[in-house]
């Protein structure tokens, strides 16, 4: 009877083997890719808002150093003197390039 006993015992562990397989099996393999696709969605969307946010502390930083300079220490004022300058260049570089597209004697002299 020892071998019924074996037999028996066999069958019953393979039943609860089963039952345990049955119970404890990962997903089918449309879930899992489902699953995977929802956490890689997840993954882009957090990273798409930290460089979003780490942008936005980017362009809040480079505004306050225009402001107060880098250091933290007020930007020079720009000199209204300058300003006039580069608006008298501009403006006599008109006046020259307005000059150097009129007609031009290439011959010298009269025919």
């Amino acid at each position: 009877m020892p071998d019924k006993q074996r037999v028996r015992s066999f069958i019953l562990g393979g039943l609860a083997g089963l039952a345990a397989g049955i119970l404890f099996a990962p997903r089918s393999g449309r879930e899992v890719r489902g699953s995977i696709a929802d956490r890689v969605w997840e993954a882009r969307d957090r990273g798409r808002e930290r460089y979003l946010e780490a942008q936005e502390r980017l362009r809040e930083r480079v505004a306050r150093e225009r402001e107060e300079g880098p250091a933290g220490e007020p930007a020079p004022r720009p000199d209204p003197r300058a300003e006039e300058l580069r608006t008298r260049v501009r403006e006599l570089r008109e006046r020259l390039r307005e000059r150097s597209d009129g007609p031009r004697d290439v011959g010298g002299g009269s025919a």
